[in-house]
């Protein structure tokens, strides 16, 4: 088996995770970014994917 993708998880480690400022400056508005961490780390998901490690 070849390893094709690595994925390195770098927020909260290697560097601050700042997802709110990283949208804002990708020219988000504040409804699209409620959107955005909602659907992602707001999600109860996010939280049982971190919890596997």
């Amino acid at each position: 088996m070849m390893i094709r993708n690595i994925v390195f998880d770098i927020g909260g480690v290697l560097a601050d995770f700042r997802i709110k400022e990283f949208l804002m400056d990708k020219g988000l508005d504040a409804p699209a970014i409620r959107r955005v961490l909602k659907a992602s780390v707001m999600n109860p998901y996010w939280e049982n994917l971190s919890a596997e490690k």
